[in-house]
């Protein structure tokens, strides 16, 4: 039996190869000799028409890293977990750019194929000049080197590593689904309760109950840009200011969520420090004498520590995304682990030897048939532009046949009403029906 990769193997130079057989389009592809600029763009277009359609791609899916609640805290600045790209062996720095303030460093980069580091700040040691060791956000990557934001570089050759730190989550296009379950609990299953995710949530500080307690959905959420979410201040009072309280102070301690009997009394786990530096709490354990600080526009993926302190703070990318979540969370009580699922955003292709991935095979059909679209598009002659039309009417009939395609299953178990035949007033969650069904968890 043949096995087949659930990601495509196909190219794009393949699908030049085959554009090059249209005798109209090979000049488009050849025009100045630019064959890789023109298919490039062409290919950006067609996977972003795909990723633009309103459907949750399975193939397009990933998990957000777990959030669990603190107490009375709403927003939930995220990072993904350090050390992801695994420990890369470094053997140079090869080239140094004063008018870019970059430094490429060479060696085995597992994983840095078409820019998969970019975004991703790394902390590099071994190097003997010490401008060439620190934390420094990577502009961009192939598989022998690493591009990095470094001002301070110097040509050396010599043997370091570099470890990728808790960067930004910057991938993400849209919110799809989530799920947030009693973490703590010792129950098997664990009570679980639905998570609705949709594109905008005020602000608010009460917890409240009725039509929006934790019925179905438990939870609502959204993304927002981590510069946009809210924020306490190190030592600052919880009155008489512009916070909304629960701020850390000296000697404040922060309990791991994990393995306790329920929800922690912790301070709000995000902060701005005296620099501007958008902080995010890594490491639990108590505070010290003073606030902690990063240096003025100190690289994501930073760490620091107040005076004193056993906690980590890690520096935050502003533009990197965070979440909303409605209801807030309870002083004390239940430990909520938030469990989301979101789609990526478009891959964006950087060389013809890059693959459709995360596309499947089964789809480079529709994906060739916008191709040759975008193609007709391009050219400057009247009689060949003339084509395109013809050929976007039939890259949109493809492009629905892809949709068709994806939902053959059964799109959902269950519909629930925005609310009960007794008005708005009442909870839906107040009464049997299909907003409560039997056998559905409680919480």
């Amino acid at each position: 039996m043949t096995y087949f990769n659930s990601l495509s193997m196909v190219t794009l130079q393949h699908l030049v190869d085959v554009a090059q057989t249209y005798g109209d389009i090979e000049p488009i592809i050849n025009a100045g000799g630019f064959t890789q600029t023109v298919a490039i763009s062409a290919a950006n277009s067609v996977m972003n028409a795909i990723c633009a359609v309103a459907f949750p791609h399975k193939w397009n899916e990933f998990n957000i890293p777990p959030i669990y609640t603190n107490s009375l805290q709403q927003d939930y600045a995220v990072v993904n977990p350090a050390g992801v790209s695994g420990n890369l062996v470094l053997t140079a720095v090869s080239l140094v750019s004063s008018a870019n303030g970059t430094a490429v460093y060479a060696g085995s980069v597992t994983g840095g194929d078409f820019n998969g580091y970019a975004g991703v700040p790394f902390v590099i040691t071994g190097f003997v000049n010490s401008g060439n060791n620190g934390t420094f956000m990577c502009a961009s990557s192939t598989s022998t080197t690493l591009t990095l934001v470094n001002t301070g570089g110097v040509l050396e050759t010599h043997a370091g590593n570099a470890i990728s730190a808790a960067g930004p989550l910057l991938n993400m296009s849209w919110l799809e689904r989530g799920v947030a379950f009693d973490i703590n609990n010792s129950a098997v299953p664990k009570p679980y309760v639905r998570i609705e995710c949709g594109r905008q949530l005020p602000q608010i500080q009460a917890s409240y109950v009725g039509g929006r307690g934790l019925g179905d959905p438990g939870f609502f959420c959204n993304w927002f840009p981590n510069r946009t979410l809210y924020y306490g201040i190190w030592g600052a009072a919880n009155v008489g200011n512009a916070t909304v309280g629960n701020n850390p102070v000296a000697n404040s301690v922060y309990t791991q969520p994990l393995g306790s009997n329920s929800q922690p009394l912790n301070p709000i786990t995000q902060i701005i420090d005296a620099n501007g530096n958008y902080l995010l709490l890594t490491g639990y354990g108590h505070e010290g004498s003073g606030a902690p600080l990063a240096a003025r526009n100190a690289t994501p993926g930073t760490t620091v520590s107040g005076v004193g302190a056993t906690t980590t703070w890690t520096v935050l990318d502003p533009n990197g995304w965070g979440f909303r979540f409605t209801p807030v969370p309870s002083t004390t009580g239940t430990e909520w682990q938030f469990n989301l699922t979101a789609q990526m955003k478009p891959v964006r292709f950087t060389s013809l030897s890059q693959t459709l991935a995360p596309l499947p095979d089964e789809f480079e059909p529709h994906f060739r048939q916008g191709f040759i679209a975008e193609l007709y598009g391009r050219s400057p002659e009247k009689a060949v532009f003339a084509k395109y039309q013809v050929a976007w009417q039939q890259w949109l009939r493809s492009l629905q046949e892809l949709r068709i395609k994806e939902d053959r299953e059964l799109e959902e178990n269950k519909f629930i009403p925005a609310r009960t035949v007794f008005g708005a007033s009442r909870s839906r969650s107040n009464f049997q029906g299909g907003a409560w069904p039997f056998n559905y968890p409680r919480p």
